[in-house]
């Protein structure tokens, strides 16, 4: 995943499709079996968004590294809210489960990754 991704339009389908993802929960397979149809567990999930979106095979490779990028990026946006005191984000963050929560966050999607490519590469 290149800077590009999020300066430019050169992968603009992929950036697009990568926040859209961040709105859906990451989880467990248990739990997302648990919530959804066990069809729709993360992966197949994250297929029909690049469908959606018709991302190319290039685009499909690389959609999981540009979850982990936004989640990066959204990460450090609430990083700087906390420190500069933001009542809603030091609230939020102590309610919902802390920098605890957020490392899991973070950490799902890497652990996955290749689970999500077979999916999206999948024919």
């Amino acid at each position: 995943m290149s800077a590009s991704c999020f300066s430019g339009s050169a992968c603009g389908s992929t950036r697009t499709a990568a926040l859209a993802s961040c709105r859906w929960p990451t989880d467990t397979r248990a739990v997302s079996t648990a919530l959804h149809s066990p069809n729709l567990d993360a992966p197949p999930r994250l297929r029909v968004l690049a469908d959606g979106y018709g991302l190319s095979t290039q685009g499909r490779v690389q959609l999981p590294a540009a979850v982990e990028q936004v989640t990066d990026v959204c990460r450090a946006f609430v990083a700087r809210r906390v420190a500069e005191g933001d009542p809603a984000f030091v609230r939020a963050l102590a309610e919902r489960g802390g920098w605890d929560r957020w490392d899991r966050i973070q950490t799902w999607p890497a652990d996955h990754r290749g689970e999500f490519t077979t999916a999206l590469l999948r024919t």
